[in-house]
């Protein structure tokens, strides 16, 4: 964890935390420009982030624990409230871009530049994925 720069807290329960404080905004490694690039969107603890189905079921489960699988907090470890962050949900879904897949269609982002999921979807799929620099 340490050459990952991961941080960790042993919990009086006896359970591990493990944590990352890292920027918000990045340099893109090939055109220099500054880009907001982090987890706030896909891990905080909030039903629009987690599905209503998946942040009940981690409220239920968590509800006592000192720690949960998904949280994302500022640099000082200070709680982001929801209300703080629905403008870049906003955001992120106005300039969402979704196209219909046909068979043999291929699609090839920068990581970086993009950012990227997916939705929904009903019916065989074959998701293949591959990562390089």
């Amino acid at each position: 964890m340490r050459e990952t720069h991961l941080d960790y807290q042993w919990l009086e329960d006896g359970s591990i935390t493990v944590s990352h404080t890292g920027d918000a905004v990045l340099k893109h490694p090939l055109t220099s420009e500054s880009i907001w690039f982090n987890q706030l969107s896909t891990q905080h603890n909030n039903a629009r982030s987690l599905g209503k189905p998946g942040y009940a079921y981690i409220q239920h489960a968590y509800q006592d624990k000192p720690a949960r699988p998904y949280d994302v907090r500022l640099g000082d470890g200070t709680p982001i409230p929801e209300a703080d962050i629905a403008p870049i949900y906003d955001a992120l879904e106005a300039q969402e871009i979704a196209f219909p897949w046909r068979s043999g269609d291929m699609l090839l982002i920068d990581n970086i530049a993009v950012a990227h999921g997916r939705n929904p979807f009903k019916g065989q799929r074959d998701v293949q994925v591959a990562l390089f620099d």
